[in-house]
């Protein structure tokens, strides 16, 4: 029964990390076919227990209102930090993921060319796929790559475009 109780404690663990409930049966489903005869005891327990799967959502995702897409810029560009804005206006305007655009170097970005190409992403397929800038996110990125060659220095293609650190002590690699 120990074991039972380590499982509920590690879907807990998973939780507090905001992976959902799919992931997470889909990891526990995996554990057991590696555990073999002793998975399958402990799962019949869990599931006797009603506590085998978590609830997976169903809900579909609801788009933003032009007024809340309003709002969340204008917040943005209150914020204290120079990429705060860039990095919302680009989510707004391309549906990249987080990680996306958190590890964005300035190689993927051709303003001549008005186009971003996704690097390193969740999916095979996502990696390496173009998006256009429409005038927007063209206005912000040059706005930013300026703001970016005054603050930091040039604007190198293996240099990040959203560099880490305190406020003028950038680290760009």
């Amino acid at each position: 029964m120990k074991k039972c109780r380590q499982r509920i404690g590690y879907q807990r663990i998973r939780l507090e990390e905001w992976a959902a409930g799919k992931t997470i049966n889909e990891e526990v489903g995996e554990l057991f076919q590696i555990i073999g005869e002793f998975g399958d005891t402990v799962r019949t327990r869990l599931k006797k227990a009603k506590k085998l799967k978590l609830p997976e959502r169903e809900d579909v995702g609801q788009a933003l209102t032009p007024e809340e897409e309003r709002i969340i810029l204008e917040q943005a560009k209150l914020s204290a930090s120079p990429h705060i804005y860039t990095a919302r206006t680009i989510a707004l305007n391309t549906g990249l993921r987080d990680a996306e655009i958190r590890h964005l170097t300035w190689s993927q970005v051709d303003l001549f060319k008005q186009m971003l190409t996704v690097g390193k992403s969740k999916t095979a397929e996502g990696a390496g796929r173009t998006i256009p800038l429409n005038s927007e996110l063209l206005r912000v990125l040059v706005t930013h790559q300026s703001w970016y060659e005054e603050a930091i220095g040039r604007a190198k293609p293996n240099l990040y475009v959203f560099p880490k650190g305190p406020r003028r002590h950038y680290d760009p690699t």
